[in-house]
């Protein structure tokens, strides 16, 4: 005996008839008798744009370190960059300080002076000019 579903499924093919095969999409069919299927239902894959989701959460680490080996390497390499940053600032200021020196020389050799009032006065103010070392400067001698 029949099941009477699939009867009338029988009497009316047109009822249900068969769903497209479409190449993104999955069809199955649960029948009950292998004349006629049920029922047919697709299963689209990708996203399906009418449900949406809202979700919250919260995470949290924490860690040991097992070896403070490299926490002291990188320290000490921390130390060793600030001492050549530090170097490199002292040999710029002493670079400075050589040709601050050399160019109010010049300026002085040359009979420039620079007056109290002016801005640059300070800069030249504790350069003093004196006679090259074995440098015999002309003169004479009165004989007695």
């Amino acid at each position: 005996m029949d099941h009477p579903l699939v009867q009338t499924l029988a009497y009316l093919p047109s009822a249900f008839p068969k769903a497209p095969h479409l190449p993104h999409q999955e069809t199955r069919s649960v029948s009950l008798s292998s004349q006629l299927p049920l029922f047919y239902q697709r299963n689209y894959s990708g996203t399906n744009k009418d449900s949406y989701a809202l979700n919250f959460g919260i995470s949290a680490t924490f860690s040991i370190p097992l070896d403070r080996g490299f926490q002291n390497q990188c320290k000490s390499a921390a130390d060793t960059q600030i001492s050549i940053q530090k170097q490199v600032l002292e040999n710029k200021r002493l670079d400075w300080q050589i040709a601050r020196i050399r160019e109010c020389g010049k300026l002085k050799q040359e009979g420039i002076m620079l007056t109290t009032d002016s801005p640059f006065f300070n800069i030249c103010k504790d350069v003093y000019l004196v006679p090259k070392a074995n440098q015999v400067i002309p003169h004479t001698h009165k004989l007695k």
